[in-house]
């Protein structure tokens, strides 16, 4: 598959085609991810301004685009970075009010898994258990509340009658049995394990960025590609080997 994939994608879309390659796709770059890995960066690495528009640019936090490019245009104008961003804004103006009520609103988020991080002492350097690395992620996931946020994408995705399903309509809810199973993971095999946050920082980049998925077709009105030891289509009326001599 990995040698035709990229041929029957340009030929198929050609001709139009409608077909679906069954093989594991990466999230390693859904937004559910995607902020996973920003909000623990902003906490180990000093509220970098790159890594809270990247979380941000998610849409996880807020949906409101126009006043996510509002801030980052701000930021890169007057030099907002590191800790700044716990502050209120100095700037005046009602322009920079309304900038300040939605600093407000999107770090608190941030903050918090910050805290619930390093407890009393606010710092990252000291031996963070990943018992509490884990916990401190499933709070941050139910403060965001992204099981809802992924419900309702997959919802809004989900076709009206007559309408061919979108192939990632199934991304976001497998995408949020995946990181179940990963921070599952994360939990039983460093329960006991104490480091600094920036040096677990790794650590969960090796876990997140690996993640993957495999769809399942949307629809039967298709050819449906994929590899004989993974596929499995019941009454198959016709099929074609590739590269079968």
């Amino acid at each position: 598959l990995e040698v035709y994939a990229s041929e029957i994608k340009r030929v198929f879309n050609r001709y139009q085609i409608p077909y679906f390659i069954d093989q594991r796709e990466s999230i390693g770059l859904h937004p559910a991810v995607v902020v996973t890995r920003y909000a623990l960066k902003l906490a180990a690495f000093h509220w970098k301004t790159d890594d809270l528009m990247a979380a941000l640019k998610t849409q996880l936090i807020s949906r409101e685009l126009n006043l996510i490019n509002e801030l980052e245009n701000a930021a890169i104008e007057f030099g907002w970075e590191g800790s700044q961003w716990l502050r209120p804004l100095k700037q005046s103006g009602t322009h920079f009010e309304h900038l300040e009520r939605f600093r407000q609103k999107v770090i608190r988020p941030f903050t918090e898994l910050y805290h619930a991080l390093t407890e009393s002492t606010n710092s990252t350097s000291q031996q963070i258990s990943g018992i509490r690395l884990v916990d401190s992620v499933r709070q941050f996931w139910e403060g965001i509340r992204l099981q809802d946020s992924l419900d309702q994408w997959e919802r809004d995705e989900i076709p009206n009658e007559g309408e061919t399903a979108p192939i990632n309509r199934a991304i976001h809810s497998g995408t949020w049995s995946e990181l179940q199973t990963w921070i599952d993971n994360v939990e039983l095999a460093f329960a006991d394990t104490h480091r600094p946050l920036r040096d677990w920082i790794p650590v969960i980049e090796a876990g997140l960025t690996r993640l993957s998925i495999g769809v399942i077709p949307p629809t039967t009105d298709q050819v449906l590609i994929g590899s004989v030891d993974r596929t499995r289509s019941p009454n198959v009326e016709l099929s074609f080997v590739l590269g079968l001599n």
